[in-house]
């Protein structure tokens, strides 16, 4: 057993895909009892002559096997099992259409051979004949209804064809049979996963790796499921142990990767996908979340570099490439390209996080081209899938709201500041740029990332570290009892977390800390950074709005209000209520900036803003980037049932 055992890992370490190892190294631990009652092992019905083949294969010696087995059929065209035996070995070494051949001579010969009729179907599968292998393993279960292994094997031939709920029902009916076979559960747990049941499908990985602590692929899918569920942090630790059980798992490095990417460990999640790509280096998966992760942080021309070796290493089929094929495109000023390409992709071949990215990049696209009804449609789409993904029924929204809520009324119920600023220390204050997000910058993106007085450090966690070391909200109770100790514990967090994204060479320089929700945490900022400017980015209530509602953003209880056009309003409202408390009672240090200027106006916005920065207001700045002051109307019919509570905010915004 454990030479058989060897032989199955070493197949695994060059073929880590392969279900025919995968499958009989689990039977190595614990074979299910209808499968041993069902069929008998080749090496009980190979003939004498036929054990040096079965020595090799066990070895892991499988080209050498395969000549010794090829041999005996030419002697033994009659024995079945020598069929089988080739087929498997066959099989073993990637050769799926010699392996079918193979497993079809057997099940002629012994037609009532159930093992041989398993491996016809799983090789089937192996190569996408889906249809072919659920006819032939109906069969099997017809014939041998108390044959766990049988239902099992046609479970996963009906998901391959996205026929879940069918699939479900077998893997179910496999493990009634034989509860105590670990991969079974696992089968369960995709299909369940398949089927939205994401926190069943968890229960059942567990169970998985309770019964087979051993199984790396057990510990990697509770990883996925509990990342899914918002649990990154326990499911990076169940990718941790899958990576120490089968460090050469390529998945497994891509599943962490997901897992740190969750924990904002984003250099951490970087690593292991290239870590996977090392180990299998076509692995669409690891590019696609590769291009996901550069685009999602700007880094585009990392961003080209891993679409192209993804497209050098995996061909261009994959609907995963093809999709960031179409979002580069986009990002060429091409969006009839990008519109076509991503229309062309098959839905239902990407997962529902891509899927609303597809969607999202039509809207995108559909807006540049002047279709404003085709684009509200698309991320109407997008959001609604979204909704629907484990990740954010697992959110709460409203609880995001509530909070605001409380740190309103916090500062709302003071009339002067309750503490007294300490002078700060050392390192001169960042400048911090907030406002509501959704809407870039406009012109003012090119001043900020040219200047050569500025680092711009945009959409990076330094003020949440800072938030990390309060207990509870930062309201005005708990601000007021922060101790000196307390306030530089937090300013050495934020600059700690800031090194590892400015640019060393840039000492000296104004470091401008853009988040735009940061505007919740002014308060806190306040405290920390007393002598800290804030430099509030205003444009119209509905463009923020209706921008944020067709953009695709990370998923949180902060964005989740976004998918919907009522609660982004509603937290417009909120958010700018608490902005408005925080000016009045801390008397903070705010230039506004209209991002919205005219093209008359904007060389006096740049001047005043310069100026507030303490830099030469004289800066002769090339303005790139794209200002839509008028966005918003295109949306007018959308936008109506929220626009009384938006055009207050305008009003107060203009006067």
């Amino acid at each position: 057993m454990a030479e058989a055992k060897r032989a199955y890992r070493w197949i695994l370490d060059k073929f880590p895909d392969n279900k025919r190892a995968l499958d009989g190294l689990r039977a190595l631990q614990g074979p299910p009892a209808s499968t041993e009652q069902a069929a008998s092992s080749p090496a009980e019905t190979l003939p004498p002559e036929a054990r040096a083949a079965m020595t090799l294969f066990r070895q892991g010696r499988l080209e050498d096997a395969q000549v010794q087995a090829a041999t005996l059929v030419v002697r033994f065209p009659r024995v079945a099992s020598l069929h089988n035996l080739l087929g498997q070995i066959e099989a073993g070494l990637g050769q799926s259409l010699k392996a079918i051949g193979s497993f079809r001579r057997a099940t002629a010969l012994q037609p009532d051979s159930i093992e041989a009729r398993l491996n016809l179907g799983e090789a089937l599968n192996e190569i996408g004949r889906h249809d072919e292998a659920i006819t032939i393993l109906k069969q099997a279960t017809r014939e041998q209804p108390d044959c766990a292994e049988a239902h099992d094997h046609l479970g996963r031939a009906l998901l391959a064809l996205e026929r879940n709920s069918e699939a479900a029902d077998c893997h179910q009916r496999a493990i009634e049979l034989n509860p105590g076979v670990a991969k079974s559960h696992i089968n369960l747990g995709h299909a369940l996963a398949a089927l939205g049941r994401t926190r069943d499908a968890t229960l059942n990985f567990a169970r998985a790796a309770r019964i087979d602590p051993a199984s790396a692929e057990a510990h990697s899918s509770l990883g996925v499921a509990l990342t899914e569920l918002g649990r990154p942090e326990d499911g990076a630790k169940a990718c941790r142990k899958a990576i120490e059980l089968n460090p050469g798992d390529a998945q497994a490095h891509v599943d962490m990767a997901t897992a740190l990417d969750g924990l904002r460990d984003h250099a951490g999640a970087l690593a292991s996908l290239e870590q996977a790509l090392v180990l299998k280096q076509d692995h669409v998966g690891a590019y696609s979340e590769l291009c996901r992760m550069h685009l999602r942080a700007r880094r585009h021309s990392d961003f080209r570099v891993a679409l192209k070796r993804a497209r050098r290493f995996c061909g261009e089929n994959d609907p995963r490439i093809r999709y960031w094929m179409a979002e580069l495109a986009e990002g060429d000023d091409a969006p009839q390209t990008a519109q076509r390409m991503a229309e062309a992709i098959p839905e239902t071949k990407l997962s529902p996080a891509v899927e609303a990215g597809r969607l999202k990049l039509i809207s995108k696209t559909s807006d540049q081209l002047g279709d404003h009804t085709k684009a509200f449609e698309f991320a109407r789409q997008a959001n609604e899938t979204l909704k629907a993904t484990p990740l954010v029924q697992k959110l709460d929204p409203l609880a995001y709201q509530r909070e605001i809520e409380a740190l309103t009324a916090s500062f709302t119920s003071v009339e002067e500041k309750p503490w007294s600023d300490a002078a700060q220390p050392n390192a001169k204050a960042p400048v911090f740029m907030v406002g509501f997000p959704g809407v870039d910058g406009g012109f003012i993106d090119g001043l900020l990332a040219d200047h050569p007085g500025i680092t711009l450090v945009e959409d990076k966690p330094m003020v949440a570290r800072m938030r990390a070391l309060m207990e509870g909200p930062a309201d005005c109770d708990r601000l007021e009892a922060l101790s000196p100790g307390n306030l530089e514990a937090m300013r050495s967090a934020y600059f700690s977390e800031l090194h590892h994204h400015a640019d060393g060479e840039a000492a000296g320089n104004v470091i401008v800390d853009k988040l735009p929700l940061n505007i919740v945490n002014a308060g806190l900022i306040n405290r920390v950074f007393p002598s800290a400017k804030f430099v509030f980015t205003q444009h119209h209530p509905c463009n923020c709005v209706v921008s944020c509602y067709m953009r695709d953003f990370p998923q949180d209880n902060a964005t989740a209000n976004f998918l919907d056009l009522e609660t982004g309003a509603t937290m417009y409202d909120r958010v700018m209520r608490l902005w408005a408390a925080y000016r009045k009672l801390l008397q903070l240090d705010v230039h506004t900036l209209d991002c919205e200027a005219s093209l008359a106006d904007r060389r006096e916005a740049v001047r005043q803003l310069l100026d507030f920065l303490g830099l030469d207001p004289a800066y002769m700045f090339i303005e790139r980037g794209k200002t839509e002051p008028r966005r918003w109307e295109n949306y007018r019919d959308q936008l109506e049932p929220v626009q009384p509570l938006l055009d207050s905010w305008a009003r107060s915004t203009s006067s």
